[in-house]
């Protein structure tokens, strides 16, 4: 408990310091506007969360810069209504949305096979949807509710979707991750906190989140090919309807200190607008640098190894899920 403490005490003070709109502005005066005077017509996106906060502002970022934009949200009203008003305020028609809960491998499995059946290819994967519940929850597909939206979700529809980015290298896969994967080391047992006492959702989103980070490492390891980089970034404190709802403490205490979802979303749009070559895959941005994945002294590192078991055994899961869907659609017919 203490080390937890002084962890957590180590990343609001750090956060403090370096994640606010003030330490963005700071941060931007080093900024090349170069990087983000890109065209990207032609290339091919799709951004999970994308029909409000972070998720929003990078597909019309892309948009602005010609790009076609392909939206995964779980609302297919309010997704379409992103898309019109983007289509208005960009000129670009390039744009569509798709209903898809990444936290249902049954939803993410059609996305992909109906993705992949348009012909078109793919460039950019941005896993941006995220969900930070309190309470625990099981999936109807058996599988608790945060792991299975922030890492199962993202873990297959990187799988599903990769021989077409190889296909289409160059690409990239981003994760967007938080602050808070620094106040969390990597748990490779219990994932989905079955044994670890009382469950509690901010630790369980930070959890989650520095899984994120592992598998984006073991991708970059075993990449089928170098055209593809796997890359996580971290957008800051940005002032989210999710966050609002999910720490409203934490909102009520920083609210004026919150980045604009732009802010949060420049450093993926600039992950999306640099050429490949100028990034390095596995590693972990923060206001467009390579940031550090762990604080000094908070005892997160992990090995090789740990990182392998959790790949193992988010697979193990995915199989074992796919397997209850076999069986139920057995059962139906």
């Amino acid at each position: 408990m203490a080390l937890q403490a002084y962890r957590a005490a180590l990343f609001l003070g750090s956060g403090a310091l370096n994640f606010t709109r003030n330490a963005y502005l700071k941060h931007a005066q080093s900024f090349s506007e170069a990087d983000l005077d890109v065209d990207l017509t032609g290339q091919y996106a799709i951004i999970s969360g994308g029909s409000a906060g972070i998720g929003r502002a990078l597909a019309e970022g892309l948009a602005t810069r010609g790009a076609s934009v392909c939206i995964l949200c779980r609302s297919q009203a309010k997704g379409e209504a992103a898309v019109r008003e983007i289509a208005a305020s960009t000129g670009n028609q390039r744009l569509s949305c798709e209903a898809c809960d990444v936290s249902s491998l049954a939803a993410v499995r059609a996305f992909a096979a109906a993705y992949v059946a348009r012909g078109v290819p793919l460039h950019l994967l941005v896993h941006n949807a995220g969900v930070m519940l309190h309470e625990r929850q099981v999936t109807p597909e058996g599988v608790e509710a945060n792991f299975a939206t922030n890492t199962l979700g993202p873990y297959a529809l990187t799988e599903l979707l990769l021989p077409l980015l190889v296909q289409s290298a160059p690409a990239k896969v981003v994760m967007v991750s938080t602050g808070g994967v620094l106040s969390e080391p990597l748990e490779v047992d219990d994932v989905e906190w079955a044994r670890s006492g009382r469950f509690n959702g901010t630790r369980q989103y930070a959890r989650n989140k520095r899984q994120q980070l592992a598998l984006v490492e073991h991708w970059m390891e075993v990449a089928r090919t170098p055209g593809v980089a796997f890359l996580s970034m971290h957008p800051g404190w940005v002032d989210t309807a999710t966050l609002r709802h999910a720490m409203p403490a934490f909102y009520t205490r920083f609210r004026s200190r919150l980045r604009t979802a732009e802010q949060g979303a420049d450093t993926i749009l600039w992950l999306a607008c640099v050429a490949k070559a100028m990034l390095v895959s596995g590693e972990f941005y923060f206001d467009r640098n390579i940031a550090a994945k762990h604080l000094t002294g908070a005892g997160t590192q992990y090995t090789p190894k740990q990182r392998e078991k959790l790949f193992e055994k988010v697979t193990s899961i995915y199989e074992r899920t796919l397997t209850g869907l076999t069986a139920k659609v057995a059962e139906a017919t």
